[in-house]
């Protein structure tokens, strides 16, 4: 038996401060497009709740679309993990730091 081998990344990867820029952008255009999709989400829920009691098909589509938007969430997070660790190190170094 081979013993299981454990991968893990010790450095995260450092930006230079118009990458974390566009990284911020992008996230923020993201972001507004998910905020969008939840509301849209939200309103659907209401008004199918209201006119009758969700079928198995919709519910199924909407639990979809809500894994979807969350998968996207968690790629947020991770891509803000990277840029705090990118900044701190930034800092750390004494290297200008991105004004927001």
């Amino acid at each position: 038996m081979k013993p299981k081998q454990v991968l893990s990344v010790k450095e995260e990867p450092m930006f230079d401060d118009q990458t974390i820029l566009d990284i911020l952008n992008v996230l923020e255009l993201r972001h507004d497009l998910v905020n969008e999709q939840w509301h849209a989400l939200r309103v659907e829920i209401e008004s199918l709740n209201e006119e009758r009691p969700p079928n198995d098909t919709n519910q199924k589509r909407m639990a979809d679309q809500g894994l979807l938007m969350e998968q996207e969430l968690s790629r947020y997070q991770r891509f803000f993990q990277i840029l705090r660790q990118s900044l701190k190190h930034s800092k750390n170094a004494g290297y200008a730091t991105v004004a927001c």
